[in-house]
């Protein structure tokens, strides 16, 4: 048997991060991957005839605010299989009824957030808790110590043991339907037919917050893709290998865009240095 010191090994991964991570001074962004541009790096996915021309698919994407699927601008990174961009793919006035979920909606008991533990008896709609605040004191309704304010996470169906890195199937809520069926109409276009969602976890970022790298390796199954779609201010992703050795891929994240890591690419080391 051969040992290998691991210390060895350049954590390229890290080094990245902390490159994009940095505030003084300034990374160069110059070769962050922009998918509004033209770049040797992507290529265009094509859809297959049977989904274009779907009108069942056109329809369960007006169902839940999404353009027509053939409109879609959706890229694939050759370097890493399996990893879908789609472009922001939403109607109009869509991103807003997603934010407004995300802040009015998904917070409400018996769905779990980083409060919980802190505050035992916090109110299920902290959304309008804020807005009940605002009418009392316009100044500190947002304050660093309002509690939407030091909301940074909330978790869907099967809820994440943050402690002991599993999921519990004994801690469960109703997954939200329109989450389950907006990933399950972009899955069915990108014929990832079996996916159905069964856990979830909406992140609060701020100016000022990064997610260090991991891969997504507690799911009880590891084959089904992961689904992130991003609303609000700009941010830079970083899109790894299966260990830290190997350099990431940032690229630019916009409002509305969505990722798919499946395949090959679904259990590559990922981050998000920089909102």
């Amino acid at each position: 048997m051969e040992a290998v010191d691991d210390r060895s090994v350049t954590d390229l991964f890290k080094e990245e991060f902390k490159r994009y991570k940095r505030r003084k001074p300034l990374p160069d962004f110059s070769d962050v991957l922009d998918f509004s541009l033209q770049s040797p790096l992507i290529k265009a996915h094509v859809l297959d005839d049977d989904i274009a021309g779907n009108e069942a698919v056109h329809r369960l994407c007006r169902n839940r605010g999404l353009r027509p699927a053939d409109s879609w601008k959706i890229f694939e990174v050759p370097s890493h299989p399996g990893f879908y961009y789609i472009v922001d793919p939403f109607q109009s006035g869509y991103h807003r009824h997603w934010v407004r979920r995300c802040l009015s909606g998904y917070p409400h008991l018996p769905n779990v957030s980083n409060l919980d533990a802190h505050i035992p008896d916090r109110p299920s709609a902290l959304w309008d808790d804020a807005l009940r605040h605002r009418e009392l004191n316009a100044q500190t309704w947002l304050s660093n110590e309002s509690l939407i304010q030091r909301l940074r996470w909330v978790t869907l169906g099967y809820h994440y043991d943050w402690t002991n890195k599993v999921y519990c199937k004994e801690k469960v809520s109703p997954m939200p339907g329109d989450v389950d069926e907006l990933c399950g109409v972009m899955a069915k276009v990108l014929r990832l037919d079996t996916f159905k969602a069964e856990a979830g976890i909406v992140n609060f970022y701020h100016l000022d917050s990064t997610l260090s790298g991991h891969t997504d390796h507690s799911e009880f199954d590891l084959t089904a893709p992961l689904f992130s779609i991003s609303f609000g201010q700009d941010a830079i992703f970083l899109l790894g290998g299966h260990d830290r050795s190997t350099r990431p891929l940032a690229m630019f994240v916009r409002s509305g865009d969505a990722m798919v890591m499946s395949g090959a690419s679904r259990m590559a080391y990922h981050s998000v240095p920089r909102v």
